[in-house]
């Protein structure tokens, strides 16, 4: 079963630690110990690289799920806060070479499109090396494509259950995609020869679909020489001396996003930030996570940190047009990656922007 995490309430900063945080992030912001990779989105420039057979790390379109024969359900995958069905956001390749039974490992989020509503989930994915999907050596020149091993709905690209009684070829996994779909363009050619169109229709449902491709994070240093990160500028709060503010200068100042600011300037269009066993980058200091995530329901084992999602893909995906909003979505994974068949839920954690509540 999978669980949508909603947005938490929990505020764990008051003015002394607002205080305390900014002067010690002026006067030194530290890197972190774990290196960080981060992610940008690009077009495809062939079909077959979004395939699962490429294993892709991708944002928007449908899942391409990485083990094709147990595909989720629109009842896995129904939003535990409002009960509507959750649709594809992206989808990170991360395999563990620690592992043998995640040589292939695939995480997928998934997040609700009712507005306003905060439900999200995330789904893992993993197989071994030598399993009945893929090939023990992987061709990276291949253009072959083979669907899933069970049928897809044809919005949503889930498992399906049920097919259209006119024509018998349009299979969906819930009567609301058998609806909305019917209404967006298979009403139009179901039962003619042009059965399989009205793929315009879906694609604008769904989120824009891009290559997710990652990138080593740039040190601070590196940045300022290459280019990519200016230096403070004058007149902000890093160049003042401390005497010279005023009194409540450091009781507004939200250390956390300072530190958010002066990172994501190096690099202003990452939209993941994939950093195992790291620490969450917080856009702001309300609403973070106050308590460890809950332990992994399949083994009982600790969850730590594998990468967040950034605010900035709402941007590209003008999710605004939705309702959808966060400040960050952070994403907890089993540490040792336990074995599992199938698709099993991990921890998200989805810090909404104070102006919110």
């Amino acid at each position: 079963m999978v669980v949508s995490i909603p947005d938490s309430d929990s505020r764990t900063t008051d003015d002394e630690e607002g205080a305390e945080g900014a002067r010690g992030l002026v006067d030194n912001m530290e890197e972190d110990d774990v290196p960080t990779t981060l992610g940008f989105l690009e077009k495809s420039t062939y079909p077959h690289e979004l395939c699962r057979e490429h294993f892709p790390s991708k944002v928007g379109g449908i899942a391409a799920w990485l083990e094709p024969e147990n595909v989720p359900s629109a009842e896995d995958l129904r939003c535990r806060v409002c009960t509507c069905g959750m649709v594809f956001l992206l989808q990170v390749y991360s395999p563990l070479d620690s592992n043998d039974s995640a040589f292939h490992r695939t995480l997928f989020v998934f997040i609700c499109r009712t507005k306003d509503c905060s439900g999200v989930a995330v789904l893992r994915s993993q197989l071994a090396r030598k399993n009945k999907f893929y090939p023990e050596v992987y061709d990276p020149d291949s253009t072959e494509h083979s669907d899933a091993l069970c049928k897809l709905c044809q919005l949503c690209g889930l498992r399906a259950t049920k097919r259209c009684a006119k024509c018998s070829q349009a299979w969906y996994c819930s009567k609301a995609c058998q609806t909305f779909d019917w209404r967006i363009g298979h009403k139009r050619y179901c039962g003619s020869l042009e059965n399989g169109r009205g793929e315009e229709g879906r694609t604008r449902w769904r989120f824009e679909e891009s290559l997710l491709v990652m990138e080593d994070e740039v040190a601070a240093d590196d940045a300022v020489q290459e280019g990519t990160a200016p230096p403070a500028s004058i007149g902000t709060l890093q160049d003042a001396a401390e005497d010279e503010l005023p009194e409540d200068s450091f009781k507004t100042a939200d250390a956390d996003l300072l530190e958010f600011q002066a990172r994501v300037a190096r690099e202003p269009e990452q939209v993941v930030r994939f950093c195992r066993e790291g620490r969450v980058l917080w856009p702001f200091s309300e609403g973070k996570l106050s308590k460890s995530p809950p332990a992994c329901e399949s083994c009982g084992g600790v969850r730590t940190l594998e990468f967040q999602v950034m605010p900035q893909l709402l941007y590209f995906l003008k999710a605004d047009n939705y309702g959808i909003d966060f400040g960050t979505l952070a994403v907890y994974t089993c540490k040792d990656s336990c074995d599992i068949e199938g698709y099993v839920p991990e921890y998200v954690f989805r810090q909404i922007h104070s102006d919110r509540g």
